[in-house]
């Protein structure tokens, strides 16, 4: 796709999905020959759950690339997976007995096959036909290095909606990878005679007259003048640009959490798979487990310590008591062949049974079920003196698992190796996405079943 045009490409098929989602579902009924009142209401609420669901995972990520129909046709069909489990989880709680297994894969097949022949008939339009090609229009840079490579990438390809024709500086590009055209001072006249329409500088003016005249003239020109700001000439790490209302933000993190609708997303999976778990496994297992850490040794069912949360706030983390009574518990994490675990203990702590008293915690809003793991107080004081940004880890809430316990980040972990751990928290905090989590679940319970050598 164009990518000048990308929004407007996306709102188009955004609208086009939910026409051919509800189109196919009533085209479903008007072959449903016989169907009940009950049936016909039962597709009625299919249809509205069908879009809804469709709508918040467009917010989630992104199903609308842009370049090529491979990609395209990636995006599509995990969304359409991703749609297909959730859609499937909602349906058996919720009216199971409105809408036939038949009629919904009729429904998902249709949908499918209408998606993706819209999404190559849309990218033909552009490739073949031409779509706004007469709109693409000339540019040149102003400046050489990394920044200035990176565009006259992104300007050159076939779909960026551009003509790329070189670059004005006044010393040529080291690498001999971009085109030189002459001086700066040269840039204005040539675009003029050669009817240019876009100028991408990457040069920080050093003086601000001067930079006002170069636009002043381009603009008499019917030119635009765009800055493309070198960061790392002022940083020395990436950064994050947005607008909110009207102020330019930077941020040193790109926090996808951030987004209200994100959290919204993240909280109301954590309520259904937690209430989806309760009522098909946790109802029985959690007073048998309780039983037996009732028996196994003489103390409390439950082992309550308070651990470092979100923002760092301080909450009770649920376990089940996996040690005999000692007074170590809140100084002294445990480690292999631990003399203070009872035998059921090192059980549950190879299996991580002993976590699930956390799901009150999720409950409570106090953790997720994916996120950093929480530490003892004790030990956020220690590493947040140690190890350079170990707070940040505390942006998001606690976890039940993580990236990082499941990437072999798992135990007493000291010196290269909490780095380490705090990498990968942080790495998931940049990175997070819906179907993220359903991976670190998924490596979760296989871990789990096969044993976690790193669990102790």
């Amino acid at each position: 796709m164009i990518l000048r045009f990308r929004n407007f490409n996306r709102n188009v098929l955004f609208l086009l999905d939910l026409v051919l989602i509800t189109a196919s579902a009533f085209a479903i009924r008007s072959m449903m020959t016989g169907t009940t009142g009950q049936g016909r209401e039962g597709l009625l609420a299919h249809v509205a759950l069908f879009d809804l669901v469709w709508i918040l995972l467009v917010f989630v990520r992104d199903p609308y690339p842009p370049v090529t129909f491979v990609n395209v046709s990636k995006a599509t069909l995990r969304h359409i997976l991703t749609h297909f489990l959730v859609l499937n989880t909602l349906v058996f709680l919720l009216y199971s007995d409105l809408v036939s297994r038949d009629m919904l894969l009729m429904h998902y097949a249709i949908v499918a096959a209408c998606v993706f022949l819209s999404r190559l008939g849309f990218l033909v339009l552009y490739r073949e036909f031409g779509l706004f090609r007469r709109d693409k229009r000339k540019a040149v840079i102003i400046g050489n290095g990394e920044v200035s490579y990176k565009a006259a990438r992104y300007l050159a390809r076939p779909d960026s909606g551009y003509e790329f024709i070189g670059v004005f500086n006044d010393v040529p590009d080291p690498g001999g990878r971009l085109p030189l055209l002459g001086t700066k001072d040269e840039c204005i006249d040539y675009c003029i005679r050669n009817e240019v329409r876009e100028i991408f500088s990457t040069v920080m003016p050093e003086t601000g007259e001067h930079f006002r005249q170069m636009i002043h003239r381009a603009e008499d020109a019917c030119i635009r003048v765009k800055y493309l700001p070198d960061f790392k000439t002022i940083f020395s790490r990436e950064v994050n640009l947005s607008m909110e209302n009207e102020l330019l933000i930077i941020r040193f993190r790109d926090e996808k959490l951030e987004r209200i609708e994100n959290r919204i997303v993240k909280r109301a999976f954590d309520l259904l798979f937690t209430g989806v778990l309760f009522f098909t496994v946790l109802w029985w297992l959690l007073p048998i487990l309780a039983f037996a850490v009732r028996l196994s040794s003489r103390g409390p069912v439950f082992f309550v310590q308070k651990r470092s949360g979100r923002d760092g706030k301080v909450f009770n983390c649920f376990k089940f008591r996996t040690m005999h009574v000692n007074a170590e518990a809140d100084l002294r994490a445990a480690r292999p062949d631990d003399d203070r675990l009872t035998r059921l203990g090192a059980f549950l702590r190879r299996t991580s049974l002993d976590e699930l008293p956390q799901f009150l915690n999720v409950l409570k809003g106090e953790m997720s079920v994916v996120g950093p793991r929480p530490h003892m107080l004790l030990h956020t004081e220690a590493y947040r003196r140690l190890i350079n940004r170990y707070m940040v880890r505390h942006f998001l809430k606690p976890g039940i698992t993580g990236w990082a316990q499941t990437n072999g980040c798992r135990g007493d972990l000291t010196g290269n190796r909490m780095e380490e751990r705090l990498r990968k928290d942080i790495w998931y905090i940049e990175n997070w996405s819906f179907l993220l989590d359903i991976q670190i679940i998924l490596k979760t319970m296989r871990l789990m079943l096969a044993g976690d050598r790193n669990a102790y």
